[in-house]
This record gives C-alpha cells, structure tokens and sequence, in this order.
C-alpha cells in the first residue's frame, strides 16, 4: 500500500507543478504583451471617449426612430445628428492612429487597413471590425432617417452590404466593444 501511495502522491505533486509552470508562464506572456504594446492600449483608452460618444448619440437617434418617440423624429433630429456620428467616427480613427493628422471617408475600404496598423495581431480584426461596424451603423442609420431630413447628407461608400438590420449590427459592435474594453483595459 505504501508503494502506491507514494506513486499516486508523486503523480499528482508532478501534474499540479507543471498546471501551476504553465499557468504562471502564461499570465507572464500576458503581462508582456501588454507592456509591449503599451502605447496602442493608451491609444484605444483616448478612442473610448468618441466611441462612447457615437453609441450616445447612436441611442439618441434610435429613441426617435424605434420608439413610440417615432412621431417628433422630424422635429427633433436634424443633419448635425448624423454629422456628430461621422465626426465621433473620424476621431476614433485619428486617436487610434495618431499618424493620421486628419481623414477623408473617400476611399474607406481602401483605408481600413491602415487604420488600425499599430494595433497588436490579436487584436486587428476586432479593431477594424468595430470601425466598420461604426460605418455601417451611420450608413443604416442615414437612410432609417432619410425621410425625417430635409436635405439628409451622403453615406459613407463602403460598397453593398447587403440586407442588414441596423439593430443586428448594433448589437454586434456593442459586444465586440465590450470584449475590447475588457482586453485592452489599462490595470
């Protein structure tokens, strides 16, 4: 009995090691790609102040155009609604890229790319994703409320896509703003 309790106990105290190496090698290779990327992270916590801003003003506008509130959409929102969105936009974009001084939306799909070359590999796709998504919602949202407008300004030409609900994307880029929020939190 002593032979395999003494087998059993040194096969555990050897699993329980090598769990307890792997899990302190991972939290290190966590640590320093954070502090590698330092600079990126500050970067996305200045971008957070206009991304809050557009899903503020993304919700103002939907309390006029999904709600009971559908009736003074055209007394209460005007052109400088949607210029907020495209602005809240072009300032995410310059924050997270500080090497563009300004923006032209002329040409986006050429330059989504760009946008987010200093984010980390993890972490590009959801960048530019959540710019896309930013587009396309102020592309939907455009044309939800081009019958409130007199005079509603031009989408953003990102090309066809397709049958979207502007609900569904919301959704979407609010969940991948909130996985971004907790990855790319400065502690």
């Amino acid at each position: 009995m002593n032979f395999w309790m003494s087998t059993l106990s040194s096969s555990l105290g050897g699993f329980v090691g090598v769990l307890g190496g792997f899990i302190i090698a991972k939290w290190q290779m966590n640590k320093s790609h954070k502090m590698n990327n330092m600079p990126f992270y500050i970067q996305f916590n200045e971008a957070q102040i206009h991304i809050n801003r557009f899903n503020e003003e993304v919700d103002n506008i939907l309390k006029y155009t999904d709600t009971v509130e559908r009736k003074y959409a055209r007394i209460h929102l005007s052109n400088s609604n949607l210029y907020k969105l495209k602005k809240e936009i072009e300032n995410t974009i310059i924050t997270l890229n500080p090497e563009m001084t300004e923006f032209n939306f002329k040409d986006f799909h050429l330059k989504l790319g760009k946008i987010a070359k200093n984010a980390p590999l993890a972490y590009y796709t959801d960048i530019n994703w959540l710019i896309f998504s930013m587009v396309i919602i102020y592309n939907l949202l455009l044309t939800e409320c081009k019958h409130f407008l007199k005079f509603p300004s031009q989408p953003i030409k990102i090309g066809d896509v397709g049958r979207l609900h502007y609900l569904t994307i919301i959704k979407s880029h609010r969940k991948r703003y909130k996985m971004l929020q907790r990855k790319l939190s400065i502690k």
